[in-house]
């Protein structure tokens, strides 16, 4: 009977360690999902209408709302991702 569980386990250990290699090698799946984004970097990669500023620390902001050049007023929203570990799930506003 134990041979049976520690099989069993096994077979259920590989399992999720195939679609986990899986889901992690493949871009279009891994980045639908929030844990997958925390321990990659591939879907940080800056579209078109991002900002790209690299802040005093070194750290690397993307800005979703704002370009270059552009003007804000009192009360402007910034929203963005950074990369690393000092703010709430990867998003700061």
């Amino acid at each position: 009977m134990k041979n049976i569980v520690l099989i069993f386990s096994i077979f259920l250990l590989s399992i999720f360690l195939i679609g986990t290699a899986y889901i992690l090698k493949n871009k279009d799946l891994c980045c639908k999902y929030q844990l997958c984004e925390q321990i990659t970097d591939m879907c940080d990669e800056v579209s078109n209408t991002d900002q790209q500023v690299l802040s005093e620390k070194g750290s690397i902001l993307i800005l979703d709302n704002i370009k270059d050049g552009d003007t804000v007023d009192q009360g402007f929203e910034v929203k963005g991702r950074v990369s690393g570990e000092w703010f709430l799930k990867g998003l700061f506003q």
